[in-house]
């Protein structure tokens, strides 16, 4: 494989991964963010503000950099209820979203307004920015709604949903009284020293807390908004209610995540697939490396000279002369004598030393050719031993040929 196909192969497998890595993948879609559209995403939220032409958007920024005095919604942010309380969902932050070292107290201070839903069910949820919560309490729903759930046959809707059948409770608040369908709501046991604006019943289920000039809003359930409820009953009107009370929001999608303002480089820097794009670097230079390692080609120009022994006889020779076995040499350059008589008395192509002696001694040509030819190798034993048989043959040659 050629340098130049070794790097196009390294620069395609991490442009692929790349393009997996930061195009958005089938998993943002089943989550639950604005950006999930299985029923328990909340993408049909924002699409009903955004098709309201309210000027609603997604954050996908720390807390430090939030627009102030904005409103902000965090649906059930990480990091802040059941087992991901102790977990570090913002990277390179001093702390998650139910510490005081939250980097978003300190926006909220400076007059932000934080409404955080907080996910159904009642897992534990202790404090928001530092303000510590009530507990909460799963649905208690009478027995009648309950059987009716358990017992009605489920619809296809139902089926895809993945959903109970559900059962409508009233919302007190913040507005006005609101029907809502969902599976049932989780409330608040109590109020504590927060502001009380909604109710289930009698109990709390919107709480309300100054801080600083900003403002922290608690919603104990989530679930209203969900895809699954949000076009039934009073759903989407209920979320109007609480845009009208708090302001056009944006939806919060740093605390589950999704980054795309810092780049291919921040983004890799900060996931968990760091080690891997390492590695893979790594990998890529070593081949391009090796691949640099080989002599570059290129096309021969001009007509090239027609070939000559010379440099072949040359290395020969160099050979030969770099060569301390004397008795090898002397025995090849007697056959090469013995092959150029052959050729110039006319004798076939391996004739016997012999022979060649017997024929130039019939013809009368040469008288010492018997002795030079029989001259026994083994005597050779010096480079001026080999180098006067040497010139023997050669004046040999050159004698028969004349």
């Amino acid at each position: 494989m050629t340098t130049a196909a070794r790097i196009s192969v390294v620069v395609l497998l991490v442009g692929l991964v790349l393009f997996g890595l930061l195009g958005e993948p089938a998993g943002v879609q089943v989550s639950h963010t604005s950006f999930g559209t299985v029923p328990r995403g909340y993408r049909g939220a924002y699409e009903v503000l955004a098709g309201l032409a309210l000027p609603v958007r997604r954050e996908v920024v720390p807390p430090s950099r939030l627009e102030p005095q904005a409103t902000v919604w965090w649906i059930e942010p990480q990091g802040l209820c059941g087992d991901d309380v102790a977990e570090r969902t913002l990277p390179g932050e001093p702390g998650p979203i139910g510490t005081a070292g939250w980097p978003g107290r300190a926006w909220i201070e400076a007059g932000g307004t934080a409404v955080v839903m907080l996910p159904p069910g009642g897992a534990a949820c202790t404090a928001v920015a530092g303000l510590a919560l009530p507990a909460r309490i799963d649905p208690d729903l009478p027995a009648e709604e309950g059987d009716a759930a358990r017992d009605r046959k489920p619809s296809p809707a139902d089926r895809f949903y993945a959903e109970t059948a559900g059962v409508e409770q009233e919302i007190d608040g913040p507005a006005r009284v609101r029907m809502i369908r969902s599976a049932g709501l989780t409330t608040f046991a109590e109020a504590g020293d927060w502001q009380v604006r909604a109710r289930v019943g009698a109990l709390p289920f919107l709480l309300e807390r100054a801080l600083g000039r900003g403002r922290v809003v608690v919603v104990a359930d989530a679930g209203p908004l969900r895809n699954a409820w949000l076009s039934t009953a009073d759903g989407a009107p209920w979320m109007i209610d609480l845009v009208r009370a708090f302001g056009v929001p944006r939806f919060d999608e740093y605390s589950h995540g999704v980054r795309t303002d810092s780049g291919a480089v921040g983004f890799i820097a900060g996931s968990a697939a760091v080690w891997l794009f390492a590695g893979l670097a790594v990998l890529g230079s070593l081949v391009a490396w090796r691949g640099a390692m080989l002599p570059p080609r290129s096309a021969a120009t001009g007509e090239a000279a027609a070939p000559v022994l010379d440099p072949f006889v040359d290395a020969l020779a160099d050979l030969y002369a770099r060569s301390g076995d004397y008795r090898r040499v002397a025995d090849r350059y007697r056959d090469l004598a013995v092959m150029r008589l052959c050729r110039r008395l006319g004798l076939p192509p391996g004739t016997s030393p012999q022979a060649v002696v017997e024929r130039l001694g019939a013809g009368g040509d040469v008288a010492g050719a018997e002795a030079l030819l029989a001259t026994d190798s083994r005597h050779v034993g010096s480079e001026r031993e080999l180098l006067t048989l040497v010139r023997g043959f050669e004046a040999l040659s050159k004698e028969v040929g004349g």
